[in-house]
């Protein structure tokens, strides 16, 4: 279940900070998502000095990706308590420059690129090993055995079901994921979980939230989207998300008018259950 702002919400801030002299980075772009969604919140962008501030968000556990030019990208997962704001740091680390580790010889370059070809075949290698591994731990067996025996549970299930923290199932649905053990499938708000070569056949549900979207908007036809979260009584990042997920299964559908978006439903949709 997805929490809703409160009254006062929650907020996270922090800075990006370089490596290697500890100085903040400015216009460094950070993109907040839920732990098991690629669909993105809400995003932001440090000032000047390196800060950032993400206000008026859900309480929660969240992935923070992070990135700046000339700097290697990265993911941090922050927690935001329902009692105030959060903090979290983030650390680049600055991109070399072409050359100039090993020089600009052709004898370097090469060598360069023998390391990467040995590292990429090593990597398989090591990534065959591990695969024959991986219900070797406890924990990821446990989940691999609940899937098969309830293909088509959702995320939010499996971590009730099972009782584990929300980062320790998101590890290890990935990796059973990229192992080739299970597949997964976005159903509305939904990330349904099947044992590979399952047949993944799911109907459309909706969230609490969904419903509240979906019959706001077949009260005001071509309502905006600023006016759809206040008459929902949500955030507008949180609106935002809930409406692609909505668009991306086909019942809502946008059209710009000017500088403002106005929502539709879709009339000939799929049917909801």
């Amino acid at each position: 279940m997805l929490l809703l702002p409160a009254a006062s919400a929650p907020a996270l801030d922090g800075s990006v900070v370089d490596l290697y002299t500890g100085r903040g980075i400015a216009n460094a772009q950070l993109t907040l998502y839920f732990p098991d969604s690629d669909e993105p919140l809400t995003d932001a962008t440090t000032d000047a000095n390196g800060s950032y501030r993400f206000p008026d968000i859900a309480a929660g556990d969240y992935r923070l990706h992070v990135r700046a030019e000339t700097y290697f990208p990265t993911n941090v997962t922050v927690s935001v308590g329902p009692d105030g704001t959060a903090s979290r740091d983030v650390t680049l680390r600055p991109i070399p420059a072409p050359g100039a580790a090993l020089g600009e010889s052709p004898i370097a370059m090469l060598s360069l690129v023998l390391l990467i070809l040995a590292a990429v075949l090593l990597g398989g290698l090591f990534a065959r090993i591990q695969r024959g591994q991986m219900l070797q731990n406890v924990v990821r067996l446990r989940i691999y055995e609940h899937i098969r025996a309830n293909p088509g549970n959702h995320y939010r299930s499996i971590l009730s079901t099972l009782g584990l923290a929300m980062g320790v199932l998101s590890y290890h649905l990935n990796t059973l994921e990229r192992g080739g053990y299970i597949t997964s499938r976005q159903d509305g708000t939904y990330r349904r979980f099947y044992p590979m070569g399952t047949k993944t056949e799911v109907a459309l549900f909706l969230s609490d939230i969904q419903k509240r979207i979906v019959l706001a908007l077949r009260q005001n036809v071509g309502i905006t989207q600023g006016k759809l979260a206040a008459s929902v009584g949500i955030s507008r990042p949180l609106t935002h998300y809930h409406l692609r997920v909505l668009r991306d299964a086909g019942l809502v559908r946008f059209e710009r008018r000017g500088r403002e978006t106005e929502c539709y439903l879709v009339e000939d949709g799929p049917s909801l259950a």
